[in-house]
């Protein structure tokens, strides 16, 4: 006798959910109103499919509806808590509207729920290094992430890109070659490598990694426009002009490869070639800051300081609370600054900082800002500011000696040189002396500081005027012969000499 039929309906195959969410992504791309309706149709099947939220999501944000997707996210954790691949996405999402610590805490989430989901922990170590500046807990994020997935290829890349941001080169070709031994069809990886070998002048070297990248990718166009910007450094613009033109052949609707021939044309001489080819980068996407940023500085470098500043306004339109927005606003501040409109310059800075606070070129632009208009206190408190965040970066240095000097502060110009010299040969050690000073480091590394020592001044206003050696010149005036001070006897022990902490205490 036969089993009576049952009552239930029937139960769909999870091969169903996989084909539904496969042609959605398919069809993200050309065809989002579709693929939004395949992600529905996945999540009426199954609401904890966290898939196909997570594509729902992604479709939203490319349509410029932040909200939406927040309104999304909330919608999937409610169907699974505990998804550490949409708590990592919401957490990008946050980072890139400007919600640092909202994006933190969701980063957070996200490892809590899932120790082992790597991107997860890179996100977390991306984070602590672009705004909290912590590059020790970054690192131990990247351990983690490359402990838990050891054939994360991404993760060894982004540690390689943190150790090349402080200089640490070995290190960063180490962890590059990790990333290919991994996966060694990665185009991305060897594009970075490429321009990190690049900033160290080793362009035979970035050459031959952009050639691998072709090798591999030949239709990835952010490979040739990098190829292109280092081929013309190498004095190669015609070999330069046919990797654009292969780009633009590949994908005709990027400005990218437009923006750069157009800067190709400019530094031959063609302007008006140039220009053509900056309204044809805009014709194809009228967002794209970067063409109107470029655009802006090349009618500056033309004399053309009123249209330069309208194009500066565009870019700042086209993507008003980007990462390049702040960019432009430096360009636009140093502009002003050129021009002598002080309280323009002040008021781009400004805006600046609300995007980002601890931007260092910012913060040097305002101290450059403020010694022109005569308050070098106030100068000095942002240079050390910037020093805290990256006391590496040489320019910083530069910026704050000059400065001293033009300001009449020969004195205190030694000091920073020194302090300079004390950091560029102990860098990565830990150094005790008997008194804290700037240039000193204290426990676990931090840079001990002139607003740590002084929070409402900088350290070096507690020197007396008569200390100064020479008499106060102006900007504009004559400078010292830096390279005699340099050399002279009087510049050692300006400094106590470090004493080495033995490891073992």
């Amino acid at each position: 006798m036969d089993a009576p039929p049952s009552s239930l309906p029937p139960q769909p195959l999870p091969l169903q959910l996989d084909l539904l969410n496969y042609h959605a992504r398919r069809a993200s791309r050309h065809a989002p109103d579709r693929a939004a309706a395949l992600f529905q149709r996945a999540l009426c099947i199954n609401s904890a499919d966290g898939r196909a939220w997570l594509g729902l999501a992604r479709l939203q944000i490319a349509a410029g509806k932040p909200d939406a997707a927040r309104e999304t996210f909330r919608a999937a954790m409610r169907a699974c808590p505990k998804n550490a691949h949409l708590l990592q996405a919401w957490g990008v999402l946050e980072q890139r509207q400007h919600a640092p610590t909202r994006a933190r805490g969701l980063f957070r989430a996200a490892v809590r729920a899932h120790p082992s989901h790597a991107p997860s922990w890179v996100a977390l170590a991306l984070w602590y290094q672009r705004h909290a500046h912590d590059l020790t807990t970054a690192r131990e994020c990247l351990q983690r992430a490359t402990e838990a997935q050891p054939h994360n290829y991404y993760a060894w890349q982004v540690w390689a890109q943190l150790e090349s941001s402080v200089g640490n080169i070995s290190k960063a070709r180490h962890f590059f070659a990790q990333s290919l031994n991994v996966n060694a069809r990665n185009a991305a990886t060897y594009v970075a490598w490429a321009c990190f070998e690049a900033a160290q002048n080793n362009l035979d070297m970035a050459v031959r990694m952009f050639e691998k990248a072709h090798k591999v990718s030949p239709r990835n166009v952010r490979a040739y426009v990098a190829h292109a910007a280092v081929a013309e450094r190498a004095g190669s613009r015609k070999r330069a002009k046919e990797l654009l033109t292969t780009a633009l052949s590949i994908r005709p609707d990027q400005p990218g490869p437009r923006q750069m021939m157009a800067l190709l044309q400019f530094r031959e001489g063609r302007i008006q070639d140039a220009r053509d080819h900056f309204r044809g980068a805009l014709e194809v996407d009228r967002t794209h800051g970067a063409t109107w940023h470029a655009w802006a500085c090349v009618e500056l470098s033309c004399g053309n300081v009123q249209r330069a500043r309208e194009l500066f306004q565009e870019a700042i339109w086209a993507t008003p609370q980007s990462e390049h927005a702040v960019r432009t606003w430096h360009a636009w501040a140093s502009l002003e600054m050129q021009e002598r409109q002080f309280s323009a310059a002040r008021r781009y800075f400004a805006h600046a900082m609300e995007i980002d606070s601890n931007s260092v070129p910012i913060l040097n632009g305002m101290a450059k800002l403020e010694a022109m208009t005569g308050d070098m206190s106030r100068a000095r408190q942002l240079l050390e500011q910037s020093i805290r965040l990256k006391p590496n970066l040489k320019s910083t240095w530069k910026l704050y000696e000059d400065l001293e000097l033009a300001y009449g502060s020969v004195y205190r110009a030694q000091l920073v040189y020194e302090r300079c010299v004390v950091f560029m040969r102990q860098v990565g050690e830990r150094l005790v002396v008997s008194e804290a000073l700037p240039g000193d480091f204290k426990a676990g590394g931090m840079w001990i500081d002139a607003l740590e020592l002084s929070p409402s001044e900088s350290a070096f206003d507690k020197i007396d005027e008569k200390d100064d050696r020479g008499a106060k010149l102006g900007f504009g005036g004559k400078k010292s012969n830096s390279s005699v001070r340099r050399k002279s006897s009087h510049m050692r022990g300006l400094l106590p000499k470090p004493v080495m902490r033995d490891p073992a205490a």
